[in-house]
């Protein structure tokens, strides 16, 4: 791992090299992307505690290119959704374009959940039975309560 450059401020130190199209920072190094962000909190605060924590902003301004170690740590990806939802960058839900289903059909789902097989509940809502297990586990709309 290379040096980080010393940056001591409080405001967003925006990553000028590149991006992944997403809006976050990149660079090659033998051959591979490496994502900035991480780079840079890997750099100051340490090898990622477990694969199952991921980069997380404090400034909301990730997507944004920023890189400033100051507002980087390592959280899980629930701590880091719930950052994105409180900082307004993330489109979770109805609100979200790409979802299928609105929030008062997924709670009409777990209601049909353990009354019907899921392959039937799914071909009702036009889904995938798979889309009905992750409801079902809370992998997906957990965040949804009644």
């Amino acid at each position: 791992m290379g040096v980080v450059i010393p940056f001591s401020g409080d405001i967003c130190l925006e990553w000028e090299f590149g991006n992944n199209g997403r809006g976050y920072g990149v660079f090659h190094e033998d051959g591979k992307a490496v994502a900035a962000h991480v780079y840079a909190c890997r750099a100051v605060h340490g090898e990622r505690p477990s694969v199952d924590h991921e980069v997380a902003h404090s400034c909301g301004r990730g997507h944004l290119l920023c890189v400033n170690p100051r507002h980087l740590r390592w959280s899980t990806r629930s701590e880091n959704f719930q950052d994105m939802k409180d900082h307004g960058t993330v489109q979770y839900g109805s609100k979200n374009p790409a979802n299928k289903l609105r929030e008062e059909q997924v709670l009409e789902i777990r209601k049909m959940i353990g009354t019907l097989p899921q392959h039937e509940i799914a071909r009702r809502f036009g889904i995938s039975q798979m889309t009905i297990s992750n409801i079902s586990t809370g992998k997906t709309w957990g965040w949804l309560r009644a």
